[in-house]
This record gives structure tokens, C-alpha cells and sequence, in this order.
């Protein structure tokens, strides 16, 4: 096994040892999520729904935590998501994509 983050980002359950389900998946994509939105040190203008996203994800009981019962149908209505069309999200060019002449931060 390999982790790549420190113990204080693993999903409660994992550290207890209980064993774990999709629910460890949903604290691991808020980890994500968070450590995305502090290093971009803004969330243009979706403060408040990116907070109110990371902080259900980050629910130390799982049975709490978003996504638990309805998974992903359940992610993809939180009001952080509302902009995208999930029927077309193949399709969409995602946002912040360089061309040829700029570079990568």
C-alpha cells in the first residue's frame, strides 16, 4: 500500500481499521477538492458552495457524509455542480485548458 498524503488526510474509517466502501471515496475527492481550491487560493466566486461541498464531504462519520446514500446522483445536485450539464460533460472542453503558446502553471 502506498499513500501518497499524510495520515491526517486519510478517511476516518481507514484509520480505525473497520474496512470501508464508496464512503472513503467521497472524503478522499473532498481532500482533493480541498487541497485543490487552497492551492488556486480562490473559487471565483463559489466560495460558499465549495465550502459547503468540502465540509459534507469531510464528515468524519460516514454514514453522514454526502454521498453516502445516493452517491454520485447525490454529488451531482449539490449547488457546487449546478453549472454543469452532466449529460454532456464528454463533450465539454474543460475550463482552464492552455493552448499550444501558454504554459502550465
Amino acid at each position: 500500500m502506498l499513500f501518497v498524503r499524510t495520515h491526517e488526510s486519510l478517511a476516518p474509517g481507514i484509520i480505525k481499521g473497520e474496512g470501508h466502501g464508496s464512503a472513503v471515496d467521497w472524503w478522499t475527492f473532498g481532500i482533493f477538492l480541498y487541497g485543490a481550491f487552497v492551492r488556486e487560493n480562490s473559487v471565483q466566486g463559489e466560495r460558499f458552495a465549495a465550502r459547503d461541498l468540502i465540509r459534507g464531504l469531510l464528515v468524519k462519520e460516514p454514514q453522514h457524509r454526502l454521498a453516502y446514500k445516493r452517491g454520485a446522483t447525490e454529488m451531482k445536485q449539490h449547488p457546487f455542480f449546478q453549472s454543469v450539464n452532466w449529460s454532456l460533460i464528454r463533450c465539454a472542453t474543460p475550463p482552464g485548458v492552455p493552448n499550444r503558446r501558454q504554459k502550465w502553471r
